[in-house]
């Protein structure tokens, strides 16, 4: 069967990149100067995200309220040209809760896209329903269960079960299977973070499910991206050898206008999203090989050390094509997922801008 193939090239030249960089940059301050023209409070969907923050904070967290004042209470979101500008059609929301008992005092913040939780973070060591137990991975699995029940998080199903593969919290772990790959990792804030890349027809996508727990078993953070994802397709109808080929003509043209030789080359496959050509929504993955080039070291450019084309998986078309590059004498090379996952993340993550409004008292019931 003859495969049509179509090619759009975009190729981002270093001082357009940086142009988009100042663009960003430009929009966030533009937001932070005209203050509450750019936020809005939450309005009628206040009381609700507030009940279901209290749930998750109860249920999921296992927090004692009752032992517990809600001293302060904010709920904004972006106004609609700015949500539209960060990520069209959908709605982000940030709660921020101080939850003090005489002393001790919890800073607690949730983020929302469209109503769902998906972030959240706690600041504080809080009093909960619970007894301790020695063993943190049964914590671990207590709390993406309760999660899962409480959320309807039914992926937590197919990722809690690795759990039980982690041979030793006091190293680092990276295990895999057909459904996901589980990182494990010790941070510096003496905490334990699990995260998982789960697969779509054995294809990793980009974005990941983590949650991170204390030395007592309490969550202290949770990033559930996969609440807010969709699928738009995993189909694979450009195998690894056409990508290639395909890639490699656009490559030997980027060397030959740098002056090097193609000395070697990597390929990807992976479900992401298309935040800058406008394929469709923001938050829709598609499959996509990513193939990375390496310049010879002896002809190419001090700052330049290969390139990147990327390329839908099910329709063949060309979407990127990119350098990599090194910035600086003693610069570690930028890595085009690096670029991939921030641009994702400034679309994704629009309750970064935060505002205050005047504090609340109130008595938790």
């Amino acid at each position: 069967m003859e495969t049509r193939i179509t090619v759009r090239v975009t190729k981002v030249s270093k001082s357009f990149m940086k142009l988009l960089v100042l663009l960003a940059v430009s929009i966030i301050i533009s937001f932070v100067l005209i203050g509450n023209m750019s936020v809005c409070q939450c309005g009628e969907f206040s009381d609700s995200l507030k009940e279901v923050s209290l749930r998750f904070l109860e249920e999921v967290v296992d927090i004692r309220l009752d032992a517990y004042d809600l001293t302060e209470y904010r709920c904004v979101t972006p106004d609609s040209l700015a949500q539209e500008v960060l990520h069209p059609g959908h709605v982000g929301t940030r709660v921020d809760l101080t939850l003090s008992s005489g002393s001790d005092e919890l800073q607690v913040n949730l983020w929302f896209m469209d109503g769902e939780l998906y972030l959240f973070d706690l600041d504080g060591t809080p009093k909960t329903n619970t007894l301790k137990t020695a063993n943190l991975l049964d914590c671990a699995t207590t709390i993406l269960e309760r999660y899962k029940v409480q959320f309807n998080a039914t992926h937590c199903s197919q990722l809690a079960p690795m759990l039980a593969e982690i041979i030793s919290l006091d190293r680092e772990q990276t295990l895999e299977n057909d459904e996901a790959q589980l990182e494990f990792q010790l941070t510096s804030k003496d905490r334990l973070r699990f995260k998982w890349t789960p697969k779509v027809d054995g294809i990793k996508v980009q974005t990941s499910f983590s949650i991170s727990i204390d030395k007592n078993g309490v969550l202290t953070d949770l990033g559930d991206w996969l609440r807010i994802i969709n699928i738009g397709t995993s189909e694979v109808n450009i195998s690894e050898e056409q990508a290639v080929n395909i890639a490699l003509d656009l490559a030997q043209k980027r060397a030959d206008e740098v002056g090097t030789e193609i000395d070697r080359y990597e390929t990807l496959l992976m479900l992401e999203n298309d935040p800058l050509t406008g394929r469709g929504d923001c938050f829709t993955l598609y499959p996509a090989w990513t193939v990375m080039f390496y310049y010879d070291d002896n002809t190419r450019p001090a700052n330049i050390y290969g390139c990147y084309v990327g390329i839908w998986a099910d329709t063949g078309e060309v979407f990127t094509i990119n350098d990599q590059a090194r910035y600086g004498i003693e610069s570690t090379p930028v890595n085009p997922w690096t670029i991939i996952l921030l641009a994702s993340t400034f679309i994704a993550v629009p309750t970064m801008l935060v505002f205050y409004q005047k504090r609340k008292r109130s008595r938790i019931n």
